[in-house]
């Protein structure tokens, strides 16, 4: 069994933003979970009786592989939310002064710093599918 904790604890460890440490500890656990179970929908990879879970557990021992991977889809859902932001797209469209250019640089760092976590998750879950279909094989 694997507890969510050590999943969110590893996302949480990725990221820099102090709202979480605002948050009550009900509503962060909210968030956290809606991030994870978000996660697990696009780690089509693992089996599916490895994705079942009850409460806050994970019903199999995930490795520490699958918990990284899960922890950085987790932080590609958390840019998602400042990329898509509706500031930040009127701050492309209709932008020219310095000021705004600097807010649209930002946004250009924050795309590419989701791109490079999606090609590490993608590495990540290509070596994972390597490995455990040679695995199958030997069984």
């Amino acid at each position: 069994m694997t507890e969510f904790n050590l999943i969110y604890d590893k996302f949480l460890s990725k990221i820099t933003d102090f709202s979480y440490a605002q948050l009550d500890k009900e509503t962060l656990e909210e968030d956290l979970k809606r991030k994870l179970i978000q996660a697990l929908a696009y780690f089509t990879q693992l089996d599916d009786e490895k994705a079942e879970y009850v409460d806050n557990v994970f019903m199999s021992d995930l490795t520490v592989l699958e918990q990284e991977i899960l922890a950085n889809l987790m932080v590609i859902n958390h840019l998602d939310k400042f990329i898509v932001s509706e500031d930040n797209m009127r701050i492309l469209l209709n932008s020219k002064d310095y000021k705004q250019y600097s807010q649209a640089t930002l946004l250009k760092e924050l795309k590419s710093t989701k791109a490079e976590y999606q090609s590490d998750v993608e590495a990540m879950k290509n070596a994972y599918s390597f490995r455990n279909k040679f695995r199958k094989k030997d069984s």
